[in-house]
């Protein structure tokens, strides 16, 4: 099955990715990594407001060695000026003996609330529970190493970052070619197995690690297709490229971390995962 049969997409103008690729962007970070002054590692991140604590979801790889002062949030473009205040993290390799490489970071809220860049998503768009066994059209949304450009040749300085988004295929796990944890891993095809959009230069997804696997909807006769349906369904944590697939692990998991470090925001996770009846048992074990 071709990508835009898939999505009900007659000709290439009505494929209004963009306004996805926007919405989301607005919505995100890159994070620069720098273990020692002369190393910038990439990595990428998903802001949510929960309660009223600013979040943000990546991933255990890009955050586990490093000190807070050693991580800068950012949004996309070279215009940035207020640093964004990290008060906190935390990170799991594993939830429930499975591996999930997942993290938070917590922004302070009135930091958050200065960026004229930033918006946060709501718990309301997260799509915990989603079934993986049909082909379904989706958006990945990162920032990719290749994409970083230094303002000056020094790894030290602030560099542009621009957020990096492709709309491809869900992987079936029956269809893939590596195995896959069932139950906790979400794959998308990269590049798209169509063959659709191999004429375009598209960035390798290292430094994509803590973006988001995006679920988008189709146009069927009559729907509104708008940027804020859009439901996170994973958070990307793997590349296979031989095989062209890029994976995450289930938001699930990741508001089950929420769940666990953040007692007063319970109630809000229970309400978001019980909407696909997908609740999370008391008490989830980290084993950190």
């Amino acid at each position: 099955m071709k990508l835009l049969e898939l999505l009900g997409i007659k000709d290439a103008p009505r494929a209004a990715c963009a306004l996805y690729h926007e919405y989301i962007s607005d919505r995100s970070v890159a994070l620069l990594l720098r273990s020692a002054p002369d190393k910038l590692e990439i990595g990428s991140g998903t802001c949510f407001k929960i309660g009223q604590r600013y979040i943000i979801a990546t991933v255990a790889h890009n955050v586990a060695d490093l000190d807070l002062s050693e991580i800068e949030a950012v949004p996309r473009g070279a215009y940035y000026s207020d640093k964004l205040v990290l008060k906190a993290k935390n990170h799991v390799q594993s939830l429930g003996g499975v591996e999930v490489d997942l993290a938070w970071i917590e922004v302070e809220a009135s930091s958050f609330e200065r960026s004229p860049q930033l918006s946060a998503f709501s718990l309301h768009q997260v799509a915990p529970g989603y079934p993986d066994e049909v082909v379904t059209s989706c958006f990945l949304q990162g920032y990719p190493s290749g994409k970083v450009e230094l303002i000056d040749s020094k790894a030290s300085a602030r560099p542009s970052v621009e957020s990096d988004g492709l709309l491809t295929l869900s992987i079936p796990p029956f269809a893939r070619s590596v195995h896959h944890q069932d139950g906790v891993d979400f794959a998308v095809e990269y590049h798209p197995h169509d063959e659709s959009v191999d004429h375009l230069p598209l960035a390798p997804p290292p430094g994509n690690s803590g973006g988001g696997i995006w679920l988008i909807a189709g146009f069927e006769d009559g729907k509104l297709w708008v940027p804020e349906d859009v439901k996170l369904l994973a958070i990307t944590r793997k590349w296979y490229k031989p095989g062209k697939e890029v994976w995450g692990s289930r938001i699930d998991f990741w508001l089950k971390l929420i769940w666990e470090d953040f007692s007063e925001l319970r109630g809000d996770i229970e309400c978001a995962m019980k909407a696909t009846d997908s609740a999370p048992n008391p008490g989830p074990q980290a084993d950190g």
